[in-house]
């Protein structure tokens, strides 16, 4: 007769299956799990990740993990290591040390360009007070020296930064570190005081805005530009000028006193003593400004009649030194610049007080 087989029953213990059910749902969740983790963690960008981005003999700016920056060709890179050849000789780096790599190009052609363009500029600027010049005083040649210069160098350092920028990073696991060149674009609001033909007048509030780039050195260049919004006038009595030495009782008539509009263009060289959230500075440079004052005089074209009141507006334009400092105060990407500048030339004197915010990139 066939066989018959009866099934038979697992000889498992309830406990023993219970473990059992709890590992396969242990590796079962682990299993769906991993790649979301995974997935939500990118992995840490290395050497490995820049290997096909640089060439060797290409220069570059690496900057390690202790804040060490080094400028040198590459020679070799690998998943493990890189080494560059310095002014010192051949640096080799771990991968660890690594935190930046950046792909120099040459300031070359930018410094060249902005020397060309800044020079013409300058000289352009100059022929135009020369002629106010002829027309006025005489010929002022030195000017149109000055001017060519003082373009010539702010257009090289502005063409040079203008290049620092087209810098190529490769690597960056330091991204709240600033880089070799930091530049900046701001906003400010001002308010000053200019003294000419012996009158000190406190004008309105002025806007302005500049562009900044500071490089790992310390050293910067700034160049803005300010524009006073309205006037600021009050009327004066022909006895109390604000420049006479005493009051004259008999004078008759009155007139406005104050300042009309000021504007001013400025390109400025500074120094940031430390590298921090408060940057102190100074700065120095040129500019060129126009301000429009209302005086009022006493005239007495007339011995036997009294003194009466004169208003005049008086316009001075022209180029001034300029000297100042301030702070920077924030990081990287956003910072406040309280700032005072002195402008002089000749009898004109104007020194404004100013709070700005500036944005980096």
């Amino acid at each position: 007769m066939p066989r018959t087989f009866e099934p038979m029953e697992p000889d498992i213990s309830p406990s023993c299956m219970e473990s059992i059910m709890k590992i396969s749902g242990s590796i079962l969740l682990g299993s769906l799990l991993s790649p979301a983790i995974a997935y939500g963690q990118p992995a840490q960008p290395t050497l490995a990740f820049v290997e096909n981005e640089v060439r060797p003999g290409e220069t570059l700016l690496v900057t390690t993990s202790d804040g060490t920056r080094m400028t040198g060709r590459l020679r070799a890179l690998t998943a493990a290591s890189l080494a560059i050849e310095t002014a010192d000789g051949v640096r080799t780096l771990r991968a660890d040390q690594v935190q930046r790599i950046v792909v120099k190009d040459s300031i070359r052609n930018g410094l060249l360009i902005g020397l060309g363009t800044g020079a013409a500029i300058g000289a352009t600027g100059g022929l135009l007070v020369n002629a106010v010049c002829v027309n006025e005083t005489g010929a002022c040649p030195g000017v149109v020296l000055f001017l060519t210069g003082i373009g010539a160098a702010a257009g090289a350092g502005l063409g040079a930064g203008m290049d620092g920028l087209r810098h190529r990073t490769v690597l960056d696991l330091m991204p709240d570190m600033p880089h070799e060149f930091s530049p900046e674009i701001g906003l400010n609001l001002g308010v000053a005081r200019s003294r000419m033909f012996g009158a000190g007048l406190i004008g309105p509030p002025s806007l302005g805005a500049g562009w900044f780039i500071q490089h790992t050195s310390g050293f910067g260049l700034a160049l803005d530009a300010t524009r006073t919004v309205g006037r600021a006038t009050h009327t004066v009595s022909c006895a109390n000028v604000s420049h006479q030495q005493a009051p004259i009782v008999n004078c008759v008539g009155d007139g406005e006193e104050g300042v009309v509009d000021t504007t001013i263009a400025t390109a400025k060289a500074q120094y940031y003593f430390r590298r921090s959230r408060v940057q102190p500075y100074v700065s120095g440079g040129a500019a060129l400004y126009q301000d429009s004052l209302l005086i009022v005089n006493n005239v007495q074209p007339f011995p036997n009649r009294p003194p009466f009141a004169l208003q005049s507006l008086g316009r001075h334009r022209g180029m001034a030194v300029v000297a100042g400092g301030g702070l920077r105060v924030g990081g990287r990407r956003a910072s406040l610049r309280p700032d005072v500048t002195l402008y002089k030339s000749g009898r004109w004197t104007h020194v404004r007080a100013s709070v700005g915010a500036a944005f980096g990139w």
